[in-house]
């Protein structure tokens, strides 16, 4: 009996030290082993673990990379005669008839090179007296423009927000002055526009050729960058937002040479939606190269001289700390980019703070 106690007992031991063994192993395993590697050999007898997959990033179209600006009325092509406050003008019948003709002419280049053109006012051409002299007005082109839009909105009874304007301004100068535009509130379909001419350019071609610039400008007035934002050459490029001299028109005929807009272009200008309601792009950015390309080519809003931001929830940039909102009112107009790196400054100064950020009323994510 003894002996047989004894003999279960060396087989009991060693069997419990197994247990033991395989006990501790495990939770050795649990605790700092490396992940089992499931191959192909020894596949058909383990039950695989199936590995998290990584998240693809969200490749962001270009029309969420713009603010979502509600709708408004269609936009509308508006020819005015500018005339600083010291300086008088005697040709406004010429001009009304002139500036009649040469809108005409860029409808119709848009239209072939789109499918689809802007509209444009049928009213006599007003004439605006401003409110500062030429010498004031010519000493900061910059401010210029701003000054003037606020005074053409005191005018039409509008705001950077409601009109549905894309001012074309012949200026009547002291001096030669450049042409320019741009988007009241930047990016793409977020209202009208800008285009700001030399008013002499009517008859003479001089300081530039009228048609070839208006069609130019109207392209910065809709949204669009120069051509160098996108790598192209300024002098060389078939685009109409480059400065090649082949796309000069004389008077009222155009070049033979007018110029036409990128693929990148209209894919822009179809966002374009309350200027352009018909054009539909037949070609769309899908890499992100391509989209960041084009985001970083977007215009900036006119700053508050034209008139104050105002915030619009669910609209570009809302920026929260905690549970208070503190994004300024001209974030509405930010575009995706702009509206990352302000997010991201924030919780780089701020890593304390539960920084939350939406864009057009989503969740910011980058």
């Amino acid at each position: 009996m003894a002996e047989a106690s004894r003999t279960q007992l060396r087989i009991a031991i060693p069997c419990l030290l197994l247990w033991l063994l395989a006990v501790t192993t495990d939770r050795g395993a649990a605790q700092s082993s490396p992940p089992r590697v499931i191959t192909r050999a020894s596949a058909h007898d383990v039950r695989p673990v199936r590995a998290r997959a990584r998240a693809t990033p969200r490749v962001v179209p270009l029309a969420d990379r713009i603010p979502h600006v509600p709708g408004g009325a269609p936009i509308v092509i508006t020819p005015v005669l500018f005339v600083p406050s010291d300086l008088t003008y005697d040709r406004a019948a010429e001009a009304d008839a002139a500036v009649r003709a040469h809108v005409r002419i860029a409808q119709e280049h848009y239209r072939r090179l789109l499918g689809t053109s802007f509209a444009a006012s049928a009213a006599t051409l007003p004439i605006v007296q401003g409110a500062r002299t030429a010498a004031e007005y010519e000493a900061d082109s910059a401010w210029r423009s701003h000054w003037i839009t606020r005074e053409l909105f005191a005018w039409a009874r509008t705001d950077r927000y409601r009109s549905h304007h894309l001012f074309v301004v012949l200026y009547v100068s002291a001096t030669a002055i450049d042409g320019g535009g741009i988007p009241f509130n930047g990016t793409l379909g977020t209202g009208g526009g800008y285009v700001e001419l030399d008013a002499r350019a009517l008859f003479g071609d001089e300081p530039y050729p009228f048609q070839s610039s208006l069609v130019h400008e109207i392209g910065h007035a809709l949204g669009l960058d120069h051509v160098a934002c996108r790598g192209e050459s300024m002098d060389a490029s078939p685009s109409l937002m480059s400065y090649d001299p082949s796309h000069h028109s004389a008077g009222l005929s155009p070049s033979a040479d007018p110029g036409t807009f990128l693929p990148i272009e209209i894919a822009a200008l179809a966002l374009s939606r309350r200027a352009l309601p018909n054009l539909r792009a037949p070609w769309t950015p899908t890499s992100e190269a391509d989209l960041a390309q084009a985001e970083a080519c977007l215009l900036p809003a006119m700053s508050d001289a034209i008139g104050p931001f105002r915030a619009m929830p669910g609209v570009g940039l809302e920026m929260f700390y905690g549970a208070r909102h503190v994004s300024g009112e001209d974030a509405s107009l930010y575009s995706r980019a702009q509206a990352i790196q302000t997010c991201r400054q924030s919780r780089t100064m701020y890593p304390r703070t539960r920084v939350r950020c939406l864009y057009n009323g989503e969740p910011l994510s980058f």
